[in-house]
């Protein structure tokens, strides 16, 4: 496979990183003026915080875009399909994060249903690298995008299992809430002290959550996803 395309498909990767980083970490302080200089103009992706989700966005947009004809030649190539896969994905976080809800998607689903799909889809989970310890207390269905609710709970799966390591444990629970708005808690814990969910894997989902009415919060080493039925 020709360098400049593996060049290309990691720079874009790379540009992309740090994009949503610069996102996440808020806006920048502005430099203090030098006397006798005019101040320099605002960046475009400067200005009212309310305006940021838009900007993001349409940056996502743009970038999950510009990685389809790379990823096009990529697929073709005789290239490490773990480095495919991996620029693919980014690929798809990058149009996830520029999604809308899907209302007419939304239909009943089995939480557990959900989360074992997603569960598949984790190929540390899959082959028992990592252990997963289950607790179904409730099999309520959520109304729901089943494809993104799947597609997020398997970032959250991924991050989880990355964080643990291999060798290392994955709880998952499924239960009433206490919440009579969001009656369904699924609840994802990392069985390591200290370990910390990726962040992209975590903004995506939280997008992909927060977009059709769900509740998301991580408290240390937990995720809990609030569904309303």
């Amino acid at each position: 496979m020709p360098g400049w395309l593996i060049a290309v498909c990691i720079g874009l990767v790379g540009f992309f990183l740090g994009m949503l980083a610069g996102a996440l970490a808020g806006p920048r302080r502005s430099a203090a003026p030098v006397p006798g200089l005019p101040p320099e103009p605002a960046s475009e992706l400067e200005g009212p915080l309310d305006e940021r989700p838009l900007r993001d966005a349409a940056v996502s947009a743009l970038l999950g875009q510009a990685l389809r004809e790379p990823l096009r030649r990529l697929r073709r190539s005789d290239v490490d399909e773990s480095l495919s896969s991996g620029i693919e994905h980014v690929a798809w976080q990058a149009r996830m994060l520029a999604s809308r809800p899907r209302p007419m998607k939304a239909t009943p689903s089995s939480p557990e249903g959900l989360v074992q799909q997603a569960a598949e889809r984790v190929e540390a989970l899959r082959l028992g690298k990592v252990g997963v310890s289950w607790g179904i207390l409730t099999r309520r269905p959520v109304s729901v995008d089943a494809e993104r609710s799947t597609g997020a709970i398997a970032e959250l799966l991924t991050a989880a299992a990355d964080a643990a390591g291999e060798g290392g444990r994955v709880g998952i629970r499924i239960r009433d809430s206490e919440r009579k708005s969001f009656p369904v808690d699924i609840e994802i814990e990392i069985g390591r002290r200290g370990a910390e969910l990726d962040t992209l894997r975590v903004t995506v989902a939280r997008h992909l959550l927060t977009g059709q009415g769900a509740e998301f919060e991580i408290d240390g080493p937990v995720a809990h996803i609030h569904f309303k039925a």
